[in-house]
């Protein structure tokens, strides 16, 4: 597809463009390789540059579907900063950073919480991961459960990004699916 075709439509910055309204696996895929991780870098080293100028500039190098992508992922980092630490690594979709607890908040409530040595944590209603991910953070072993397949995918990038695979267990499947037992906490 020529850069600049109607399909996928424009990028709107002040609603983190393509990728915030349809996040697909896809996109998710293409962003995670070294050519997408290029493009984010590209996207965020032109953050000052007007936003017609950074549109033709990464997609003469990345291509019209990649250049949205990353310029719709960059314009949600941007937004996220003021929740998240490190946003420049997080994974997400503005649903789920409109949604989402503020890092210090899932963070003191995670470090709040009195806990067995071996105590785990189950987040019944994990989507991107922002309090599975803070309560690991804060020493907590944790099941995510998420439902929504392509939320899953976003929390499983967000467990790699922050390196807390060892912390975390993500489970894409509805709550009926996860079994109660008594090593687990739910929030």
């Amino acid at each position: 597809m020529p850069f600049g075709s109607p399909d996928p439509p424009a990028i709107r910055e002040s609603a983190g463009g393509e990728y915030a309204r349809v996040v697909t696996p896809e996109f998710l895929d293409q962003l995670r390789t070294s050519r997408g991780a290029a493009a984010l870098e590209a996207a965020r080293e032109a953050r000052t540059t007007p936003l017609m100028k950074r549109v033709e500039i990464l997609g003469a190098a990345f291509g019209g579907s990649l250049a949205r992508a990353a310029l719709g992922l960059d314009a949600l980092r941007v937004r996220a900063a003021a929740k998240l630490p490190h946003a420049d690594l997080w994974w997400l979709d503005e649903d789920a950073l409109e949604q989402g607890t503020a890092w210090p908040v899932a963070l003191e409530r995670a470090q709040t919480w009195s806990r067995a040595p071996d105590a785990r944590l189950t987040d019944l209603t994990a989507g991107i991961g922002l309090d599975a991910l803070a309560a690991a953070t804060a020493g907590w072993h944790v099941r995510a459960v998420e439902r929504d397949p392509m939320r899953a995918a976003l929390l499983r990038a967000n467990v790699d990004a922050l390196d807390l695979a060892s912390r975390i267990e993500v489970l894409a499947c509805d709550l009926e699916a996860v079994a109660a037992d008594g090593a687990h906490a739910f929030m």
